[in-house]
């Protein structure tokens, strides 16, 4: 009775774990968004990116990552599998990079599975970030306990 009476008094504690901050991090690039912007949204966060998407006709076009997890051995592989989603964006000198920090298995999908991807070292979007960094260079930040957004900006090529 007392968690529940606590829950009204404290309402952004109600429910923490069934919360998202999607909503916010859309409107967030909604707000600062350049027509000669690219967003690509990750696999894993999909879902909340079509409801919102449907809702609110965000000013954005987004290119929807494709899962390549179970098509690849390894996480270079992986990269050059998803050489399609990259080219859409490579068109852009700035790129959203919208990812799920909490989910990072698709529904249905055995925990952990497939093993190279889930390295116990760097989580999977980690290592989404730092595959971006080696070409791009951050710009904008807008991270929430589970949704991270970052502008990121290709880096000029050296001569």
């Amino acid at each position: 009775m007392f968690g529940s009476i606590g829950s009204f008094i404290t309402a952004e504690n109600f429910y923490l774990h069934k919360t998202s901050s999607q909503r916010e991090a859309l409107s967030y690039i909604n707000k600062n968004y350049s027509k000669d912007d690219a967003v690509y949204v990750y696999w894993n966060n999909l879902p909340g990116f079509r409801l919102y998407n449907n809702m609110y006709k965000y000013n954005f076009k987004a290119t929807e990552g494709t899962d390549q997890r179970y098509s690849s051995k390894n996480y270079e592989e992986y990269y050059h599998n998803l050489h399609n989603d990259f080219s859409e964006i490579s068109k852009h000198r700035r790129v959203w990079l919208v990812y799920n920090t909490k989910f990072l298995t698709d529904i249905g999908d055995k925990i952990d599975t497939p093993d190279w991807y889930y390295t116990k070292n760097l989580s999977p979007t980690d290592h989404l970030l730092k595959e971006f960094l080696k070409t791009h260079k951050p710009l904008k930040k807008y991270v929430t306990k589970d949704i991270a957004v970052y502008l990121l900006e290709f880096k000029p090529k050296k001569r």
